[in-house]
């Protein structure tokens, strides 16, 4: 009989302790277990953990978080403040937080279901998430940067109160922890923490004498943010709290989206009409989109989720989409055939002779043809149809040697060629010694890499030489390397001496002086 009684008392504690708070002393999120099917059932799990050990041995998980700051002086640098206090509280979970925007808004219906959404009032009851595995909770001003806030963001990210009680209750020994309480084998049974006032000291102990059905003494952690616990007390997750809401952002369809940021959808190149989207969109009301340059289409700004353009000229143009205070990454697209500004050719500006060279353009979507033009004097070796030209320019040199590309796509050919200038060094030096001379003049022309410039060439130089007047004082036409110019009957003075082939030609000032 005294059995009996004692149970009975125990679960009249409980019912009290779960009403108490519902009614909205510490926290008013609903405790149904609306996921915990979905959770258990996609897991696999018999347990209520994951076991996948370690979060060193598993990729961090970011989630996006919202701030929607309803009629009240909260400021962005306090919900920096805050995004801080869940870092720190998520710390060693292998969970972060990234804020996406502040919301100013009088709305508290403005979910972007991308990201937990976090409404903060200039008061309010108790602080709640929407549902255990939800992407919004809501929190009063006063209590928004405290443990209140990683409390009910573990609610978001499918946590149950440590004194959860579902059918069941947890016993003390553990050995009902899988399918009782709040579903975590390493946060002891607890009674609840608060009825009409804490059953904790201001040294954070247990003071409570509570028994399970086995009659055995509650020993709860008063240091779980998920208990009942005096708030300046709370600043721990377990190791199995912490696998299980990283688990839950991996399983639960409401939790999916929260891990990263939406994309624009849709084609780079449209030659006549396009349509946009983003992914995870939030209600059309909150969504607007605008185009820039606005001449380039038809219309060029709307509000929803999709945005349907015609084009009205060719040209490169960004999208952007708006969800209330969060701007998407715009989306870059061209209408139209290309034109040589969209295809800068790269390449190098100077160049030796016999020497590989190469050149590019950007791979473009719809792309159908390019073409390629160089030097006829130049050697070719591969890329012609394709974004990357390998050529040689063998033993001619000409300064601004052109190497030119164009590009085609689905819309229609482009009508105009982009240039890329490299100049070319002689395949051959050229030297005048003395210089001043005096009685004479050794010419010598030899290729750039002949360490012994004697004998004969493969080919034929004019060297001249003019005065000043550019009046011609002397010519010869040779195959040697090395050629003698007499210079002791011209007058002293300036003079110009030029060697030229079918390679090209080049010009040294001489200074002739007679002692």
């Amino acid at each position: 009989m005294k059995r009996i009684v004692r149970f009975f008392l125990i679960v009249s504690f409980a019912l009290i302790t779960n009403a108490s708070i519902g009614q909205g002393l510490l926290c008013g999120t609903p405790e149904d277990n609306r996921n915990e099917i979905e959770y258990q059932t996609k897991k696999k799990l018999l347990a209520k953990t994951s076991g996948i050990g370690t979060k060193s041995a598993v990729s961090p998980i970011t989630v996006n978080v919202v701030f929607h700051i309803i009629n009240n002086s909260v400021t962005p640098s306090h919900t920096s403040s805050m995004l801080s206090n869940l870092n720190n509280s998520f710390q060693g979970h292998n969970i972060n937080f990234v804020k996406l925007c502040d919301n100013f808004t009088q709305s508290n219906n403005e979910d972007l279901p991308y990201a937990i959404n976090i409404y903060i009032y200039e008061s309010l009851a108790a602080p709640y998430a929407k549902a255990v595995g939800s992407i919004a909770l809501y929190i009063g001003r006063p209590q928004s940067n405290t443990t209140s806030l990683p409390h009910e963001m573990g609610h978001c990210l499918n946590l149950f109160h440590t004194h959860h009680i579902f059918n069941c209750y947890e016993l003390v020994n553990g050995s009902n922890c899988v399918t009782c309480g709040d579903y975590v084998c390493d946060t002891p049974a607890d009674p609840g923490l608060y009825t009409n006032m804490y059953w904790v000291n201001s040294n954070c102990s247990y003071i409570g004498t509570f028994r399970d059905q086995n009659g055995s003494t509650y020993n709860p952690d008063t240091r779980n943010f998920m208990s009942y616990s005096i708030h300046t007390c709370r600043n721990r997750f377990t190791v199995e709290q912490g696998n299980r809401m990283y688990n839950s952002l991996n399983t639960l369809a409401v939790l999916a989206p929260v891990k990263s940021a939406p994309v624009i959808q849709g084609n780079n190149l449209f030659c006549t009409n396009a349509t946009f989207t983003q992914t995870s969109p939030p209600d059309n009301t909150l969504i607007s989109w605008y185009v820039t340059p606005s001449y380039l289409v038809s219309p060029s700004s709307g509000s929803g989720a999709t945005a349907n353009l015609t084009k009205v000229i060719n040209g490169n143009g960004f999208i952007t989409f708006i969800n209330e205070c969060y701007t998407l990454a715009p989306f870059a697209f061209h209408t139209g055939p290309y034109s040589s500004n969209d295809y800068p050719v790269t390449g190098p500006d100077y160049a030796s002779c016999n020497q590989s060279v190469y050149y590019s353009v950007p791979n473009l979507p719809g792309t159908t043809s390019i073409n390629w033009t160089w030097p006829s004097e130049w050697n070719y070796v591969s890329g012609q149809g394709t974004t990357q030209l390998a050529l040689n320019t063998g033993s001619y040199s000409q300064y601004y040697n052109a190497v030119a590309a164009g590009v085609n796509n689905i819309c229609g050919s482009s009508g105009s060629y982009a240039y890329r200038f490299t100049s070319v060094s002689p395949c051959y030096y050229l030297m005048a010694s003395p210089n001043p001379a005096g009685e004479e003049l050794t010419v010598t022309f030899a290729e750039a890499t002949d360490s012994n410039p004697s004998g004969y060439l493969d080919h034929e130089n004019e060297i001249t030489l003019r005065n000043h007047n550019q009046e011609l004082m002397f010519t010869v036409r040779s195959t040697k390397k090395k050629v003698i110019i007499p210079t002791k009957s011209l007058p002293s003075g300036l003079y110009i001496l030029t060697v030229a082939n079918n390679k090209g030609a080049e010009q040294k000032q001489i200074l002739i002086e007679h002692n």
